[in-house]
């Protein structure tokens, strides 16, 4: 393991590692974190999906969408 904590002590939930990425949840708020724990853009949302072929779906209101993996947004869903 890299030592990176995803511990319940700092997130309520946390996925999985995809494309050097993970989905962290704290406070009802979503965001992605790099392997070493690190925040990989400061955008929050109310849902995402892992990263797969270098997107994720995510969600904020009603609105889903797609984001590279700097989290720029590349298409509605």
């Amino acid at each position: 393991a890299d030592g990176t904590d995803l511990s319940s002590a700092r997130y309520d939930g946390a996925g999985s590692f995809s494309e050097g990425r993970a989905v962290v949840i704290r406070d009802g708020q979503v965001w992605f974190i790099k392997e070493d724990g690190t925040d990989l853009f400061s955008a929050r949302y109310d849902g995402a999906d892992s990263f797969s072929n270098g997107r994720a779906r995510v969600i904020k209101g009603r609105q889903w969408w797609f984001i590279d993996l700097n989290g720029n947004k590349i298409a509605d869903t």
